[in-house]
């Protein structure tokens, strides 16, 4: 959702169809996309503190001019994503691993 200065409704695009935790919107910015100005956002789930989902790209007239997701089967992160200048983007995502650290104690 975005708001004017007088709170007045600017553009809102709700991310499901119902009521739900499983699938948000965050980190709205505005960057810059193949030299124009454009809004990005983060959608997906959270968990565990992090975010679980991948990052939308939309022009001046709010429609969706890009969908970006984490590779190798990785799911991008709520907390950043930056477009690069080099027509490249910088994210976070989070990986699980599982060791055995008895011997550490």
């Amino acid at each position: 959702m975005i708001l004017d200065g007088q709170g007045e409704l600017v553009w809102f695009q709700p991310v499901s169809t119902g009521a739900t935790f499983s699938k948000r919107a965050m980190n709205v910015r505005v960057q810059t996309y193949r030299g124009r100005p454009v809004l990005t956002w983060w959608e997906g789930a959270v968990a565990y503190a992090h975010g679980q989902g991948h990052y939308v790209i939309a022009d001046q007239s709010y429609a969706q001019v890009a969908r970006v997701s984490a590779g190798n089967g990785y799911l991008g992160d709520l907390h950043e994503f930056l477009l690069t200048p080099n027509g490249t983007a910088l994210l976070t995502c989070y990986g699980t691993a599982r060791a055995d650290l008895r011997s550490l104690g």
